[in-house]
């Protein structure tokens, strides 16, 4: 649900068969300032650690308050949900990747809203299959989604050309969940309820 695009590069593939509610962005003006502004998105987000080291924390069964948190390698994330407690911002930065075990899920508790929260990787992001997410997911080279999965937030990479976001067949966009939060954008910053089914 929302508007798709992709810069630099102009190959999107699976759209059709399947559908985009907003409109199709491939190598336009818009695309390549969303990709800017991405890119710049990431750079302060990461300039913002390190912040409170979670390298050893399973983040499953974890509960965060607002505040930056850093991983110097890769997240770990074995079973279970990350529980987000309180209104504010959570900056989460891993080193390299971050790769979501399946029916991983985040919980956000007394305040905590899915606009001000990120995730900035490196490298990769990896979700596993039915997967209940809220939140900004960013990642400098690759996304990858997994069947009947529920993100309630965004998906963006921010470095240059050959980054990609994968999907599983028989995408399905449902109606936006949060009509503010982030600043700026295309989209105005409304943050759309996505089923990836």
């Amino acid at each position: 649900n929302g508007d798709l695009g992709l810069s630099p590069g102009t190959s999107v593939v699976g759209f059709p068969p399947g559908l985009v509610s907003g409109t199709k962005h491939v190598a336009d003006a818009a695309a390549a300032q969303a990709h800017t502004d991405a890119t710049s998105a990431a750079t302060a987000l990461l300039a913002t650690g390190p912040g409170t080291d979670i390298t050893s924390t399973d983040l499953g069964g974890d509960t965060l308050t607002p505040g930056t948190y850093s991983a110097s390698t890769s997240g770990t994330w074995s079973a279970g949900a990350l529980t987000l407690n309180g209104a504010g911002e959570y900056i989460l930065l891993f080193g390299t990747s971050l790769t979501l075990p399946a029916g991983a899920s985040i919980v956000l508790i007394n305040g905590a809203t899915a606009d001000k929260v990120y995730f900035v990787t490196g490298t990769f992001i990896t979700f596993g299959a039915n997967n209940t997410l809220s939140g900004n997911f960013m990642a400098g080279s690759a996304i990858t989604t997994a069947s009947n999965t529920v993100l309630t937030g965004r998906l963006l990479t921010y470095r240059g050309s050959g980054t990609s976001i994968t999907y599983p067949s028989a995408t399905v966009g449902n109606n936006p969940l949060v009509t503010s939060g982030m600043s700026g954008g295309a989209d105005g910053g409304c943050l759309p309820k996505v089923t990836l089914s």
